[in-house]
């Protein structure tokens, strides 16, 4: 039987540019390749989780728009459950910076993924309580995060945080959580906010 995951994230159009070498102040640069595809942490999650045969069950937020209306097409044809709430934003977008050395610099608009609130949530709670594993970003609001995992906790649900972007001080869910996983940049930071 396969194992079911609720995912909560931000979803959006990632636009990838190649450069030689990182930009100065000031200084432009010509990208040598770029790649235009919907993405974002949870996004990218869930596609992966369901082309390695997980149930896939997903909560974003996104713009009334042809980007955000794309998200969730694109996410359907990969056979994921998807809850799209539309926002009166824009869709989310990031732009990856990608050097000679594969070392990346990231920016992202959250756009209508901050939009993404509690009614949201709780639409989605019958989806947690169903679900085998919750898997979580730093990529939605605090308390939408906070409460989701502490709903799922209640449920003795297997709870996963990437803490990327390291923008929450997480002491009030750290107990909760099953599996941190972070990157030596957000470990830091969050050992430092959390002290």
């Amino acid at each position: 039987m396969k194992k079911k995951i609720a995912i909560i994230g931000l979803s959006g159009e990632s636009i990838f540019m190649e450069v030689d070498n990182f930009h100065k102040d000031g200084e432009t640069k010509q990208a040598t390749k770029i790649n235009i595809e919907p993405g974002g942490k949870g996004y990218n999650q869930a596609i992966a989780c369901a082309r390695l045969g997980l149930d896939v069950y997903y909560l974003s937020a996104v713009g009334n728009d042809a980007y955000g209306t794309y998200c969730e097409s694109f996410m359907k044809q990969e056979g994921i459950k998807t809850y799209f709430r539309k926002k009166q934003e824009n869709t989310a977008v990031a732009t990856i910076i990608t050097n000679k050395h594969g070392d990346n610099q990231v920016t992202v608009y959250r756009g209508a993924s901050e939009l993404l609130d509690l009614d949201d949530l709780e639409l989605f709670k019958p989806i947690i309580k169903e679900c085998d594993i919750l898997l979580l970003q730093n990529e939605i609001p605090y308390n939408v995060l906070e409460e989701a995992i502490k709903y799922a906790y209640s449920y003795h649900k297997y709870i996963i945080l990437n803490p990327a972007p390291a923008v929450y001080n997480l002491n009030n869910i750290l107990n909760y959580i099953d599996l941190l996983i972070p990157n030596e940049v957000e470990a830091s930071t969050i050992y430092n906010k959390n002290i």
